[in-house]
């Protein structure tokens, strides 16, 4: 038994003695686990056997370990030169990162955390809607200006060309069609047509075309054309009145009439300047041909030529006659 217990403590003594201390500049950094591991086993041994030679070996473990512990922190120079050799690492693999601990130790992370992008499913073009053949304009417009007149078209086909000079009503911002007048000129409940041929005039030329219901068709009509100006009409009448302005101040109404379908005047009005300088107006009838002044008037005006009134001055039969009013 003292043999057994002698050999182990030559043993024991032997173990101390060939422990090898480490380099505390060695670069390797050193495996804390395996120290601990090395402690245990030391401390495991039982506590009857302990000699002083036992409390020496402790003592010398304990030191050994401190001295482990401590020569993991690395000079300023070593740290600077692991860092730039870590940062080298994740700049150029980009698989590896490595950080420095508050204690000094190089923590490297294997694997890295940039990760490749990914890739995204590549996405169909859509698909384009089935192109419809192009379709031909439907006209809705009863009337279409062109520069060579005025279609006109009975459900969507043209039917006829109106010879007309367009030119005033084309150069407008309004659109054409705009200006073409329908209106029953002959009281016989059918629209005719006039189409101007002059735009922001006193008087307003242009063309006439009587509508005929046998044929669905339009006719140039001679007779209105040759007043040469637009003539608003009174249904209740009968009447058509053609404004002819000369000034702001002078002009003249004629009121005709149809008989027999001809186109009749019927009367007269006149507002001119006398040589006194005032104002003044006549107004005539006709019968068969024959023209009688039936009344003159004084007309006030104000600075502006704005209307005052009217001072009824109807010569008598020896009153001299003012004769800028006779054709």
């Amino acid at each position: 038994m003292k043999k057994f217990a002698l050999t182990l403590l030559c043993l024991g003594l032997l173990t101390g003695c060939g422990r090898v201390e480490p380099d505390i500049h060695s670069s390797e950094a050193p495996v804390i686990n395996d120290t601990t591991e090395s402690a245990s086993t030391d401390e495991a041994e039982d506590p009857a056997r302990t000699t002083s030679a036992d409390k020496d070996k402790k003592e010398k473990s304990t030191n050994t370990t401190k001295a482990k512990t401590s020569f993991t922190t690395r000079s300023p120079e070593e740290l600077a030169k692991l860092t730039s050799a870590a940062a080298k690492g994740k700049t150029n693999n980009n698989t590896k990162t490595g950080s420095v601990s508050s204690g000094g130790r190089i923590i490297t992370n294997q694997g890295g955390t940039n990760k490749q992008p990914a890739t995204a499913a590549p996405t169909q073009p859509p698909t384009p809607a089935p192109t419809q053949a192009p379709t031909e304009r439907v006209i809705t417009d009863k009337f279409v200006v062109g520069t060579d007149g005025v279609a006109f078209y009975v459900n969507g086909e043209k039917k006829q060309l109106l010879n007309v000079d367009t030119a005033a009503i084309l150069n407008t911002t309004q659109p054409p069609q705009t200006y073409i007048i329908e209106e029953d000129f002959d009281f016989d409940l059918n629209k005719d047509v006039f189409v101007p041929t002059q735009i922001g005039t006193s008087n307003v030329p242009g063309k006439y075309f009587r509508y005929d219901p046998n044929t669905d068709s339009y006719v140039e009509w001679d007779q209105l054309n040759a007043l040469n100006n637009l003539v608003q009409t009174n249904a209740n009448d009968g009447v058509l009145t053609v404004h002819d302005k000369t000034n702001a101040v002078e002009y003249e109404d004629k009121y005709y009439s149809w008989e027999g379908g001809s186109l009749v005047l019927k009367g007269r009005d006149k507002q001119y300047t006398g040589v006194d300088g005032q104002v003044y107006k006549d107004f005539y009838t006709i019968e068969n041909g024959a023209e009688k002044l039936y009344m003159k008037q004084h007309i006030l005006l104000g600075e502006d030529n704005s209307y005052l009134g009217a001072e009824d001055i109807t010569p008598q039969e020896n009153a001299p006659q003012d004769n800028t009013t006779q054709e």
